[in-house]
This record gives C-alpha cells, sequence and structure tokens, in this order.
C-alpha cells in the first residue's frame, strides 16, 4: 500500500445531493490511478469503498473523505469488518509492510497486519503478480549482466528498468512492493548474478 493523495477539496456533485453518480466512481478512480487502494492492483474494475462501512457509520455514506477505490476482491474481503486498517488517504502505510521474493507482504505493525489479513494482501493471485514483476526484473538484470561486464551500464539498466517506472508512471501495479525490492533485496540480488 502507498499514500493516496486524494483531493479531498472538490467534492462530486452526486453526493451533495446523497447519492453515489457516476462523477464520483471517474474521480476515485483518477485520483487512485486506476489502482486498488490496498493491494495496489491496476487496471481493475474498481468499486466505490467505503473506508468505514455504511453498516456501521451510515452517516458516513455519502462523505467524500470516507470513500475509495478499490477492487472487488479487496472489497468484498474488507465487507463489514471493523478492525483498524490503513486509510492510504490519511497516512502513509508503505513503512509498515515488507516483502519477500516469492511476493509474500509481511507486517510491521498491528493495524499492518490487520489490514494484511482482512484484505487479503496474500491471496495466491497477488502473491504471482508481485513474484512475477521481481522474476522479470532478475531475469532481465541476468541478461544485461551478461551483455554490460561494466558495474555502471548496469545500474543505469536498474534505474531505467525498475526505478524510473516507479517514479513516472502513476498506474504502475505494486509500487510498494517495488520499492521494498529496491530498498531491501537490491543488493543480494546484485550479489546473486
Amino acid at each position: 500500500m502507498i499514500r493516496v493523495a486524494k483531493d479531498l477539496k472538490n467534492v462530486p456533485a452526486s453526493l451533495l445531493a446523497k447519492k453515489i453518480g457516476d462523477d464520483v466512481r471517474e474521480r476515485l478512480e483518477k485520483d487512485f490511478n486506476a489502482k486498488c487502494c490496498y493491494c495496489e492492483k491496476a487496471h481493475i474494475k474498481g468499486e466505490v469503498e467505503h473506508f468505514v462501512p455504511k453498516s456501521i457509520a451510515p452517516h458516513l455514506e455519502f462523505d467524500w473523505g470516507n470513500l475509495l477505490w478499490s477492487c472487488h476482491d479487496c472489497n468484498n474481503l474488507k465487507g463489514n469488518k471493523s478492525k483498524p486498517i490503513f486509510n492510504p488517504t490519511r497516512i502513509n502505510p508503505e513503512p509498515f509492510f515488507e516483502f519477500d521474493l516469492s511476493g509474500n507482504i509481511s507486517h510491521k505493525d498491528p493495524t499492518a497486519q490487520n489490514t494484511i489479513e482482512i484484505c487479503g494482501l496474500n491471496r495466491n493471485d497477488l502473491k504471482d503478480m508481485r513474484k512475477s514483476v521481481v522474476d522479470d526484473f532478475i531475469r532481465n538484470l541476468q541478461f544485461q549482466s551478461k551483455t554490460y561486464k561494466d558495474k555502471a551500464e548496469i545500474e543505469k539498466y536498474i534505474i531505467s528498468f525498475f526505478v524510473e517506472p516507479i517514479n513516472d508512471d502513476k498506474k504502475l501495479s505494486f509500487v510498494a512492493f517495488r520499492r521494498n525490492i529496491i530498498r531491501n533485496h537490491l543488493a543480494k540480488i546484485l550479489s546473486d548474478l
């Protein structure tokens, strides 16, 4: 999970009429870069997610600050559960999670643990997708290391293939995972080449 800079000042018009219209869906999709706010899967057919469930706080059903963009799986798994989880529009949750090279996510905090469990962030499909990202990176890095013996060329490749897309492509899946791989696993990956 990463911090999402949602525009809280400009409330969509349909919410003022106590409706969740297309303007709400379009704004959420835009503000969340067409990614699930919990699992970071991109290019989803997103759903309006009530961070505080309607069943617990019906008065927040049309509150712009309570609405997030989520994939069906995370939204469905979260449901009406009331344990505290991270709201990525209010806090940067990224430092509270760690990843391994197999795509598994772990926690450094009870709220992070709740978020992983409640939203199913270690679902097999998510772990497989995250693992595929790192496997592609390692495979390409192995090829590059055979092509370029110069360390500077390999570093240039890492920056262009893995670092720049994180900074440039707002709709890229699994940004927290990618950053964690660079921060915590890159040295080991390079030593294994």
